[in-house]
């Protein structure tokens, strides 16, 4: 591998973007260009699960790898810091995080936010929009052409969360219980469920499953079947199926109402495994429900990972403005795909040692 310095780094201004959920963090060090130089992964290092000293640890290990894989000549050049970190939910948590990463670039812009502002930046292509994550929880960011941004707490159904395929996994197991035992109306979804989780009956394999200890690993799974039964008209799945368009479209207008968005000329970005799996009667009722609500709204589903939305928000805050297009965008997606596989960061911790 060559040198920073060979590579031209060293009279480059560079930044990094982080991003991470609940099971992966992910860093770029890019120019601002977007020309990509290295790329690492790590465990999750989000400060709800792991606590605000162990992130802070975890994601200055993966920078320190991801630099020393680009073989920087001098860590000066890199002028700002990206996080975007599922569990950064409030200003507190935020500043809690910032103290903690302030060392490792001390002379570096620093930013720290919740993961949903990856969403955002990645598939903004106006300067306003709403960005709607799906995933195993829900979450929901609006900005405005002036930069006002309203979202929500992710503290789950406490902070008025529902949805997400835990909740849905949640929803599944309580339809399937009562319509084994004659509480509630019948359904499918007692018979996926009990198949899926090994068992004759829904009641053996809670029983199963509890006593395990595995019931919440085995929710975002029993999601899947909601969709599954849907396609088969069941009454109960389809109101699920129904319910869920509808919490997505209400979180992203409210979030924009607060935001002052002017629905004209902005985006919708719709992501996560629930919104971009192609359900087509999940797909259509959002689509009707978002353009009889807001009219002259763009709506796009996407994949792309979350840390591309980081260094496009890292790159517009160097050039003073929102780093818009599809070519940039492109081109850091272009960049990290060529470089080449590392293996995972494993902290030092994990490894038996401390750093």
């Amino acid at each position: 591998m060559t040198s920073g310095r060979a590579n031209g780094t060293s009279d480059r201004t560079l930044l990094l973007a982080i991003a991470g959920g609940h099971l992966e963090t992910h860093c770029v060090l890019l120019d601002l260009d977007g020309h990509a130089l290295a790329s690492r992964s790590t465990r999750t290092a989000s400060p709800q699960h792991v606590g605000f000293d162990e992130s802070a640890r975890v994601i200055g290990e993966l920078v320190n790898a991801t630099v020393t894989a680009a073989e920087v000549a001098d860590a000066r050049a890199v002028r700002r810091l990206v996080v975007f970190i599922a569990g950064a939910d409030t200003p507190e948590d935020r500043r809690e995080l910032e103290q903690r990463l302030a060392k490792f670039y001390p002379h570096a812009a620093l930013t720290v936010d919740n993961d949903i502002h990856a969403i955002l930046w990645a598939g903004l292509r106006r300067p306003s929009g709403v960005a709607v994550l799906a995933d195993d929880g829900m979450n929901a960011i609006a900005r405005s052409a002036t930069g006002m941004t309203a979202g929500y707490l992710a503290f789950g159904q406490v902070s008025g969360e529902w949805g997400g395929r835990i909740g849905l996994g949640r929803e599944v197991l309580y339809a399937a219980s009562r319509a084994e035992d004659l509480r509630g109306p019948q359904t499918s979804l007692q018979y996926y469920v009990a198949a899926h989780l090994g068992r004759s009956t829904v009641r053996e394999a809670l029983i199963a499953c509890r006593a395990r200890g595995e019931l919440d690993r085995e929710l975002p799974g029993l999601a899947d079947l909601l969709f599954v039964a849907d396609d088969e008209g069941d009454d109960v799945a389809c109101g699920l199926v129904d319910r869920l368009a509808d919490e997505v479209v209400i979180m992203a207008t409210a979030a924009m109402k607060r935001a002052r968005v002017n629905p004209a000329g902005s985006d919708v970005i719709l992501a996560g495994s629930l919104l971009t799996r192609g359900h087509r009667r999940l797909d259509d009722r959002v689509d009707e429900q978002f353009h009889r609500l807001v009219p002259g709204l763009s709506i796009t589903r996407m994949s792309v990972t979350p840390v591309v939305g980081a260094a496009l928000a890292g790159i517009g805050a160097e050039r003073g403005g929102p780093a818009l297009g599809d070519d940039l965008m492109n081109s850091i997606i272009s960049g990290i795909s060529a470089l080449p596989e590392q293996a995972p960061v494993r902290p030092a911790e994990d490894r038996g040692g401390m750093a």
